[in-house]
């Protein structure tokens, strides 16, 4: 898989999201590919140690709406939120309450719906100071985010060669393809499954 195989997959992948029912799965799965262009992309020094880290230096980077969203009482840290509650809450804990370990984590501090304006200030009966997250939006953001990684890559090798060895060790998920799959003993039965690895490594 070259770079820019690479980032036509990411795009294909995100592209299956905004024809899903409303729910807060496309939310989930947004948030999921954030973190693996994260850690893809951003270069693990000292500085950015943990997952945390790298989200939000991600974020921070390639996504910097978020990072100069102000809430109501006056906080510019909507990238800590969106990995405490985004991608914490909803993809480890199916919650937008996040793990009593994550101080920095506001419960409720973000909503999401696929309709209304996207980063505006909103309260409801759980929380006075939350930031609304419309789908549409996000989705758009995250497709920029891919571009702008791969458009990058192509003026910095540093970059590129983190990309390509990202890749090679942990494969992205591909989409369904035929294969023979080898059951009980004896068997095997033609299945349409979603694997990692299938394609998935840079060209050598």
């Amino acid at each position: 898989m070259t770079l820019d195989e690479a980032q036509q997959h990411f795009l294909k992948m995100l592209e299956m999201l905004p024809k899903m029912k409303p729910s807060p799965w496309p939310f989930a799965c947004g948030s999921m590919m954030i973190d693996y262009l994260a850690r893809m992309s951003i270069d693990r020094t000292s500085k950015h140690a943990g997952d945390g880290d790298v989200y939000i230096e991600f974020i921070n980077t390639y996504m910097p709406t978020y990072s100069n969203y102000t809430f109501s009482d006056g906080a510019r840290d909507l990238p800590f939120q969106m990995y405490y509650i985004l991608r914490c809450g909803i993809v480890h804990s199916f919650s937008f309450v996040p793990d009593e370990r994550f101080k920095k984590g506001r419960e409720r501090s973000i909503v999401i719906s696929h309709e209304g304006r996207h980063l505006s200030q909103c309260s409801y009966a759980a929380s006075s100071d939350a930031v609304l997250f419309s789908f549409p939006q996000f989705y758009k953001d995250i497709q920029s985010a891919i571009n702008d990684v791969f458009a990058n890559a192509k003026g910095d090798t540093g970059l590129a060669t983190r990309i390509e060895n990202f890749l090679r060790k942990y494969p992205p998920l591909q989409g369904f393809q035929p294969h023979t799959v080898v059951s009980p003993p004896g068997s095997s039965t033609s299945l349409t499954i979603s694997v990692s690895g299938t394609g998935a490594h840079p060209s050598e």
